[in-house]
């Protein structure tokens, strides 16, 4: 009888079951600056780049440190990560725009990885990104702003060992970059102005 209530109730689209939002799943962790990023026109080797440079290089790091507190933050993992980079448009300068600070007329660029097993790792990360930024080819003096965001995300502590990146290198700990990087949606904090 009990089911044969509850049918005739629905027939008549009546429902009195709270109602309860389902939880809303975040797809993606990420961190970019797009406003006074400016950059040498070559940046220091990778493997020689020191702390407070402020080359392109160091940036990505800085990237990769924030995203990675902000996946330890949500106690989160990623299976993805992806590279988003504004390029001044051909025949641009700094002169023709308002202000002289702000990213001006840019192409958006962005490059993406799937990775084999899931991590948090801030030197996973920062490899990653360096290689996406590496792989785009583009003059660093022509960057007006950087984004690194890890996505397909999961429950999980942060990868302790280092994975195995696409290319097959191993992710080794990597010289830490000066404090500062760019916060969601801007503010270089005095990086990448060299």
């Amino acid at each position: 009888a009990v089911n044969g209530d509850k049918l005739r109730a629905f027939a008549a689209a009546r429902d009195g079951r709270a109602w309860e939002e389902p939880a809303k799943v975040r797809s993606s962790i990420g961190a970019q600056s797009s406003w006074g990023v400016r950059f040498r026109a070559r940046s220091c080797p990778v493997s020689a780049c020191e702390e407070g440079c402020g080359c392109a290089h160091a940036f990505v790091r800085q990237l990769a440190e924030e995203v990675a507190r902000r996946l330890g933050q949500a106690g989160m993992r990623c299976r993805g990560v992806g590279l988003k980079v504004w390029r001044a448009k051909e025949g641009w300068t700094s002169a023709t725009a308002k202000g002289g600070m702000g990213h001006g007329a840019c192409d958006n660029v962005s490059r993406s990885v799937a990775l084999e097993r899931p991590t948090a790792s801030e030197a996973d990360l920062a490899v990653i990104g360096l290689k996406l930024l590496q792989g785009l080819a583009i003059p660093h003096e022509a960057l007006r702003g950087v984004g690194l965001q890890a996505t397909r995300l999961e429950q999980g502590a942060g990868s302790a060992a280092s994975l195995s990146t696409p290319w097959g290198d191993r992710a080794a700990p990597l010289p830490r970059a000066g404090r500062g990087g760019g916060g969601e949606g801007g503010g270089g904090r005095g990086v990448g102005r060299g």
